[in-house]
């Protein structure tokens, strides 16, 4: 439950654009306050690894600006390509040229 809670808050959250800087800072402050409640309410949240790595990263997102962020995006798509080449498949995600 507690995993299902994080990634529906992060999957909502991520609808939220774009924002000011007071909307960045209170979805800062709405995160921190969430994982809060969920580790005190149903789990250690360190414990629900992928769900609270990607929290982690959306706050890692805020803290950024536009150029880290793009190399960041390109680094893992540039990474994906390599282990989808490695793994021998015929073709990507249909996402992949999408977000390329």
């Amino acid at each position: 439950m507690a995993s299902r809670v994080l990634i529906f808050f992060i999957r909502h959250a991520s609808l939220v654009r774009p924002l000011s800087e007071s909307g960045k800072l209170r979805m800062a402050t709405d995160m921190a306050d969430f994982e809060l409640a969920v580790g005190q309410n149903l789990l250690p949240v360190e414990q629900l690894r992928a769900p609270y790595r990607a929290l982690r990263y959306s706050l890692w997102l805020d803290s950024q600006g536009e150029d880290q962020i793009w190399k960041g995006i390109k680094a893992t798509l540039d990474d994906y390509a390599a282990k989808v080449r490695v793994r021998g498949d015929k073709e990507f995600s249909p996402v992949y040229p999408l977000m390329v």
